[in-house]
């Protein structure tokens, strides 16, 4: 596969994983949220350390923290 089509296949996937990311937390389905990242993701979720989370779980835990404001 040459260059060019490996980099429009590798587009499409990520603008599929952002769709669906967006779709889920529109509807704040934690369970479809935490589907979509790696067992090993570290996410940031600004500065407040309190929101950092390690894999799958705890993106869903931070996000369901962060949801009354």
């Amino acid at each position: 596969m040459n260059d060019l089509i490996k980099k429009i296949l590798d587009e499409r996937d990520i603008t599929a994983l952002l769709v669906e990311y967006c779709r889920a937390l529109d509807n704040m389905d934690l369970n479809a949220i935490a589907e979509l990242f790696s067992e090993d993701c570290v996410v940031k979720f600004g500065p407040d350390d309190q929101l950092n989370s390690c894999g799958p779980k705890a993106v869903a835990k931070s996000l369901e923290r962060m949801w009354r404001w």
